[in-house]
């Protein structure tokens, strides 16, 4: 697995944007001459950017990013590094939606925490985990590799399933149906 590239030191984060965590934003500050190497180029960089909106572009996977100093960095971690203080494991949006970037919407976990507070992905049978058994002509319940067990009735199943993902510590909203539209 690729290691991670370093953050930027908070100091320089919070030197260089401003955060509101009510509404999940950044916008640039004013920079002072030791950013760049004549007056005119600091004006200039000013007179563009001081003022307005910054990590704000949106990528294809539904994810807020923006550059400083020509890297990209995504939104919601450069949030958790500014209004933490610390540089996050991992951030999970808790409601799911990878554009909202208010500090309320976002918790440092690790892996397997965050896959499990997923939006559902497509599939058949419109819950997560639960398929059509043809062959034995009932409802399949699963949390990830392991088997819950077959339903008659399709209610069954899901609750069977839910009180799976409730005794492995899934998030509540693990499965929810995504009224996000990614990369819209």
């Amino acid at each position: 697995m690729p290691t991670a590239k370093p953050m930027l030191p908070v100091k320089i984060i919070r030197e260089l944007l401003n955060y509101d965590p009510d509404a999940g934003t950044f916008t640039w500050k004013e920079r002072g001459m030791k950013y760049f190497e004549t007056d005119v180029s600091r004006r200039i960089w000013n007179t563009r950017f001081a003022g307005k909106p910054a990590l704000c572009t949106l990528a294809h996977n539904g994810y807020m990013y923006g550059a400083i100093f020509g890297e990209n960095w995504s939104t919601h971690r450069i949030a958790w590094l500014f209004h933490t203080g610390k540089v996050p494991r991992e951030v999970d949006h808790i409601n799911g939606d990878r554009k909202d970037n208010r500090i309320v919407n976002l918790r440092e976990v690790d892996r397997t925490a965050n896959c499990r507070n997923m939006r559902i992905r497509r599939n058949t049978s419109g819950a997560v985990g639960i398929s059509w058994h043809r062959k034995g002509q009932a409802w399949v319940a699963r949390l990830g590799s392991k088997h819950i067990g077959l339903y008659k009735n399709f209610e069954e199943a899901v609750a069977a399933r839910k009180a799976a993902e409730l005794a492995n510590d899934y998030h509540p909203n693990h499965g929810r149906m995504a009224d996000i539209a990614i990369g819209g």
